[in-house]
């Protein structure tokens, strides 16, 4: 292990702890949204429109929850990783931990994120309140989410991201 990857990977690390702390900020927004998202119901869709719209609506809670489910799969296989290098002392376990680090750091990110964006950007129109959109409106959030949620995999970014 070189210096850079060294740096790296204890960066890396911090990050995956900072976001490991924020679990608890995503996951008490994340109830609330799917709750309250659930009851969007666009004015003035035409009924092909209104259609979409619900099959668009289904998709975003669905894979809100999808991102939700692997960002904790991603938290539990980093604790086992760490607590198999913290139980065996063995350093060669703590470089490929701290070689693994920045691209779980990454993969996490990228979970975290569109997590919360979808949930604070849907709490700032709404301010909790009951809320209602046009159709096209609705369209648009639901576009502007859909492209938030949607996966990225190791193919479109060209690195393994696995743990």
């Amino acid at each position: 292990m070189n210096e850079a990857q060294f740096e790296a990977g204890v960066f890396g690390c911090k990050g995956v702890l900072y976001y490991h702390w924020s679990l608890a900020d995503c996951t008490s927004q994340l109830n609330p949204f799917i709750h309250d998202f659930r009851k969007l119901s666009p004015i003035g869709a035409l009924p092909i429109e209104q259609s979409e719209l619900s099959r668009m609506k289904i998709w975003v809670v669905m894979e809100a929850v999808n991102r939700y489910r692997m960002l904790k799969q991603i938290l539990i296989e980093y604790d086992a990783t760490f607590a198999t290098f913290v139980e065996t002392r063995d350093p060669t376990r703590f470089r490929d931990f701290l070689i693994k680090a920045p691209a779980i750091f990454q993969r996490i990110g990228q979970h975290i994120s569109s997590i919360n964006h979808v949930c604070t950007y849907w709490k700032f129109h709404t301010k909790g309140e009951p809320f209602s959109l046009s159709g096209t409106e609705a369209y648009d959030v639901l576009r502007n989410f859909k492209t938030s949620l949607t996966y990225r995999s190791e193919n479109e970014t060209g690195e393994a991201l696995a743990v």
